[in-house]
This record gives structure tokens, C-alpha cells and sequence, in this order.
């Protein structure tokens, strides 16, 4: 067997798992951290502040790493980020739509960066999925599901730090709440991206740059808005009509 002939073998035996996702049309990518309930052991409960801020910061990071993001919802240990591809002719999928690629360097990008915000714990590891959403309800649906189910993951995230796993056995969100009232730190008065979640968007904010005069060759000053990503409180999905604005029609 030839060189050449050879390489194509071993290139067409990689190719058999090089699966793609359709083009032009809704994908999501979806992170979680993997054993999370025992990696983040020793952090504050109810709500870590500095992992909340990570989770928030990893998703801005994947957000400004991979073309074609209209926003991410983060939730507990999960990031969910919708991608499009559709705007024009001469928009393209990241990585074409390369499933392995895709998860393997967002996962990649998500465990490097949270382990470094922790160097005093062990490896940080997430998982990643890449998969299409046929229409725009569709996607709706998604965001609703992951925020109805970090609704559910605060709460019991708040009834955790006050009961055992005996006494929060069998219980359902609204029976948490309730005991939670009864004692005094009703899930309520926590912070509504707490609650909810936070979204992550690109927001205009205002950066100073340097820049040399022309005529005069003077250094100047001068401030622009520059476009960031940025977490903040996310809107209630069912009652508000934000997320449908956030997601392009096709």
C-alpha cells in the first residue's frame, strides 16, 4: 500500500465520525459540570458568589469564542448558548457544525477556565452537547425547560443549606418553599438571577483608547463604547417577551 493511499485510509476512518449538525438554523450547546455537587463541596451555600461569577464568566468566554452566539442562559452548572447561522450567505457555522469540535473545545475552553478560578480544587470538568433545534418554538421551549428546571435548583439549592436530604425526601418545589417560609429565609428574598438565572449578552460599555493626533502628533484620549458580554438578572421566560425578541427569526 502506498503513501497516499494509506493516509486516505486513515483519514477516511476518522471522517466515519465526523458528524455534523444541519447548516442555516437554530443549534444550542449546552455545558455541565461533571460531578459538581461534589466538586463544589466546601464552597458558601446557598450560593457561592465567586462560583456564580465563574459560571457567568465562562459563559461570556464561550460566548466571545465561538462565532455566531445570540446570547447564553446560565443556570446552577449549566450553560446553555443558542447559535445561528442564518444572518446572511457569508455567515458560517463555527467549525462548520463539527460535533466533536464543537464540544471538545468549548468543553475544553469551560474546564480550563474553571479550574484556574479554583486552583486550591481538584481538575474542574465539564461535558458538552451540541444538537439542532428545528424552529424558533422550539428553542423557546428549550430555554424555558433549563430555566423552569434552575428555578427548581435554587430552590432546593436554599432548602439544602437549612434540611437534610431525609427531610427534603419526596418534597416538591412548592412543599420546599413553604418550609423554607416557615423558617424564616424564604427562597424570595434571594437575588433574582439566584432564582431565575442570568443571561449572557453583548451590552455597549464605555472604554477609553489612546490614539495619536494626525496633524499634531499629540497623544490623545478619547472613549468609545465597545461591545461586551455580560451577565445579568434574566427575565422571567413564560411571562416576558424577551426571549422571544432574543432569538432571530429565520
Amino acid at each position: 500500500m502506498d503513501n497516499d493511499t494509506f493516509a486516505r485510509r486513515m483519514r477516511d476512518m476518522q471522517q466515519n465520525s465526523d458528524t455534523r449538525l444541519p447548516t442555516k438554523g437554530y443549534s444550542i450547546l449546552q455545558l455541565d459540570g461533571k460531578a459538581f455537587h461534589t466538586w463544589t463541596r466546601g464552597l458558601n451555600i446557598p450560593f457561592d458568589a465567586k462560583f456564580v461569577e465563574a459560571m457567568d464568566a465562562v459563559a461570556g468566554l464561550l460566548a466571545q469564542k465561538i462565532s455566531n452566539v445570540k446570547f447564553a442562559y446560565v443556570q446552577s452548572d449549566e450553560i446553555s448558548l443558542l447559535m445561528t447561522d442564518f444572518e446572511n450567505d457569508k455567515t458560517e457555522a463555527y467549525y462548520a457544525n463539527r460535533i466533536q469540535k464543537v464540544v471538545s473545545t468549548s468543553a475544553g475552553l469551560a474546564s480550563a477556565f474553571m479550574t484556574r478560578e479554583f486552583p486550591d480544587k481538584p481538575f474542574a470538568v465539564f461535558d458538552a452537547r451540541f444538537f439542532s433545534a428545528p424552529d424558533k418554538d422550539a428553542v423557546k421551549d428549550w430555554f424555558i425547560w433549563r430555566q423552569a428546571d434552575g428555578i427548581k435548583n435554587s430552590v432546593r439549592a436554599v432548602g439544602y443549606s437549612h434540611f437534610s436530604g431525609a427531610e427534603l425526601n419526596n418534597k416538591n418545589t412548592h412543599d420546599v418553599r413553604e418550609m423554607l417560609l416557615k423558617i424564616d429565609d424564604p427562597w424570595e428574598r434571594y437575588d433574582e438571577g439566584l432564582q431565575r438565572g442570568r443571561i449572557v449578552t453583548k451590552v455597549p460599555e464605555p472604554k477609553t483608547v489612546e490614539y495619536v493626533h494626525k496633524k499634531s502628533g499629540e497623544k490623545k484620549t478619547t472613549t468609545v463604547d465597545s461591545l461586551v458580554w455580560k451577565a445579568s438578572e434574566s427575565a422571567e421566560f413564560r411571562k416576558t417577551t424577551w426571549l422571544d425578541e432574543a432569538i432571530p427569526e429565520m
